[in-house]
């Protein structure tokens, strides 16, 4: 069967006990040249990598974390990423195999989101890359290796509060499966990717499932719990009211005064009975008399409004002509009696007693007869009749202005009377319009209390409900109380500082198998610090105190042996290897490039015996783990060199993870070293 034929159970899941697990048997290297690297491992035995410096040996672990779904891409950037289009492992579970292939991130991405997902009774050898379906996402390959590796639903809630709970999954159990080279000898580290931002916390929060201090069940628990109280508070509350309504004589009463005081209820009944005041209430809860509001005055309000507007100002208007018109008539007067006073000066002295033909042949002043017309004299007489027409005309307006003064002081009365009658017709309103608003109060009033009448008629409905039986909440209180012990943080708690001596006692005799430093004392793990310590007779000391790398990669090792040792033991649901990166580190110097060849013999020996550690381990637990180590060193131990799979030393073909052939590929893209 061909691999892109395998039918992909993203969703399986597996008919196999708890703690299912599973370990690597090949990792995969999709090259860009069609071409695949493939290097294999036995399980359940030690997988040495040995071979010089550049060749790609701690690389393995970049390459394991980015294919068991790592939100981020790891591998060193060089070569394998130039010349690798894709990755993928093939793991062994207990009744069948998985493979995973994630492609390398595309230029000008961070990481690549897209997986094949495959698994079942797989055929042997690599498969063809251009043929896989990538048919899962990160979520999708992190769930399937969740259920692949046996880890079961669960939840670390903190007891404060302060942080959101913690669901451990297949990437907190990797916290306790590798050990990179700057891990692996570190005086303040213990745990992978304790130094990244908010590890820490998570490393606590998931430890305590994976050693099996919380229950197993605890979702199931956590869950059952909160249906049982949600149960139990329905029955008190059915309870409750049912006692309520048991004495609702006096709250009913009181509701059919209120009923009367909004006026839903006319006169005050003569009825003392339960039965019967709830049947005179029920009656008026349908009967909520609520005043509507007559348009027609709004809008005869609005009309009445308008015309007290244009009367108004027909009023101003008319005032305003009336004042004009006595003005006028006052100067008209003023001015009459002005020109008829000059009138009568003229008059009085006798002048211009001769007629017209004769003005100008006659002296005005001694009427005597004139050679020749005297200057003059034709303008005193034209003044003179000017004066007598404009007195005339002055007198003969007068009558006019006077007659038109008093239409405009009927008219003026006439509208003071409609002004006062358009006034009592909009005071008539705006009083209806305030009882109108009144009578809307009332009706909120009235509506407030037939709400709760009817509020207290349908609280009535629970008086035929059946009696809830006495046992069952007794029993649910019996039940919850009984979950809530199994669930206490304290029991948790209690069962942690028990897993963590007896892991402790391993650790101890470990340690002191090898001769570290400090370890004839007792030794814990404190999870607060996430450090060891070792109790002394002068009081605790840390990793970080303990003098020379050889320590810190010692207590490292020993410190994983014996968790792996529990892991297996308990079936925690925990990946069934251990990968150490570089462990001889400590005892080449700082500035000279590692080689076996400068391993001296006392620190062959003591490499030696710390791993042989892992050696005991690993046959103690035989087949339920598998350990890789990836080292300069080759130590001329007979088991090291059994348990060497890849050499990488010399110029051969297979001589580095990416074979040299790949670097002078044209397909490849690129020449250089690993």
């Amino acid at each position: 069967m061909a691999f892109s034929q395998w039918t992909p159970l993203i969703h399986f899941r597996p008919a196999w006990s708890s703690a299912v697990t599973f370990q690597i048997s090949a990792i995969y290297l999709f090259g860009v040249n069609q071409r695949v690297r493939e290097i294999g491992f036995e399980t359940g035995a030690i997988n040495i990598i040995t071979g010089r410096s550049q060749r790609g040996k701690s690389s393995i672990i970049n390459i394991i974390d980015y294919c068991l779904a790592s939100n981020s891409f790891t591998v060193p950037a060089g070569i394998i990423r130039q010349v690798v289009r894709g990755y993928g492992l093939r793991l062994v579970g207990r009744d069948g195999e998985a493979l995973l292939v994630r492609p390398a991130p595309e230029p000008g991405r961070s990481t690549s989101g897209r997986f094949h997902v495959s698994f079942g009774q797989l055929p042997a050898g690599a498969p063809d890359y251009d043929s896989l379906d990538f048919n899962s996402t990160i979520s999708g390959a992190r769930d399937f290796l969740n259920r692949f590796s046996g880890i079961e639903e669960n939840l670390n809630v903190p007891v404060a509060g302060t942080r959101d709970p913690l669901a451990a999954t297949i990437r907190h159990a990797l916290f306790f499966v590798f050990q990179a080279q700057d891990e692996i000898a570190s005086r303040n580290v213990l745990f992978h990717s304790q130094a990244d931002e908010f590890r820490p916390q998570a490393i606590r929060d998931s430890l305590p499932y994976f050693l099996g201090a919380q229950d197993h069940e605890f979702v199931y628990k956590r869950n059952r719990l909160n249906e049982l109280r949600r149960e139990l508070r329905s029955i008190d509350r059915k309870l409750d009211e049912r006692n309520a309504i048991q004495m609702a004589s006096g709250q009913a009463r009181a509701l059919l005064r209120e009923a009367i005081q909004v006026g839903l209820i006319d006169d005050q009944p003569s009825i003392t009975a339960q039965e019967e005041v709830v049947s005179l209430l029920r009656s008026v809860v349908d009967d909520l008399r609520e005043p509507q509001g007559d348009q027609r005055d709004t809008d005869t309000y609005d009309e009445l409004a308008a015309d007290r507007e244009r009367l108004r100002a027909r009023f101003s208007w008319l005032r305003s002509e009336i004042f004009g018109l006595r003005q006028a008539q006052l100067e008209r007067r003023e001015y009459s009696a002005e020109i008829s006073e000059q009138r009568a000066r003229l008059q009085s002295i006798g002048l211009l007693n001769v007629s017209r033909d004769e003005e100008a042949r006659i002296c005005p002043l001694c009427d005597s007869p004139l050679s020749r017309p005297v200057a003059g004299a034709d303008e005193l007489r034209q003044t003179l009749t000017r004066i007598n027409s404009e007195i005339v005309a002055v007198q003969a307006a007068e009558p006019e202005l006077s007659i038109l003064e008093r239409r405009y002081q009927d008219e003026l009365q006439s509208l003071r009377e409609q002004l006062r009658t358009n006034q009592e017709q909009l005071d008539e309103i705006s009083a209806s319009r305030r009882q109108l608003a009144a009578a809307r109060d009332d009706a909120v009033r009235a509506a407030v209390v037939q709400g709760r009448i009817g509020l207290y008629l349908d609280s009535q409905a629970f008086v035929a409900l059946p009696e809830v039986p006495g046992g069952r909440r007794a029993g649910l209180i019996e039940e919850i109380a009984r979950l809530e012990d199994d669930l206490d943080a304290s029991n948790m708690q209690d069962r942690l500082e028990s897993i963590l001596s007896r892991v402790s006692q391993s650790l101890e005799a470990k340690a002191r198998s090898i001769g570290l430093e400090h370890s004839s004392n007792p030794l814990r793990l404190d999870v607060r610090r996430l450090t060891l310590v070792s109790d002394t007779s002068d009081g605790p000391i840390t990793l970080a105190q303990i003098g020379s790398g050889e320590n810190w990669l010692g207590y490292h090792v020993c410190l994983f042996a014996a968790l792996h040792q529990w892991f297996v033991e308990q079936s925690r649901p925990v990946p069934r290897f251990l990968i150490l990166d570089q462990p001889s580190q400590v005892y080449f110097p700082p500035d000279v490039a590692p080689d076996d060849t400068e391993l001296r013999d006392d620190d062959r020996e003591s490499l030696g015996r710390i791993l042989e550690i892992v050696l005991r381990l690993v046959e103690d637990l035989a087949p339920d783990l598998q350990v890789f180590i990836m080292d300069h060193a080759d130590l001329d131990e007979e088991w090291f060199q059994k348990a060497v799979t890849q050499r990488w030393r010399g110029v051969g073909e297979e001589d580095a993870l990416i074979p040299s052939s790949w670097l002078s590929d044209p397909d490849s893209g690129s020449t250089g070293d690993t």
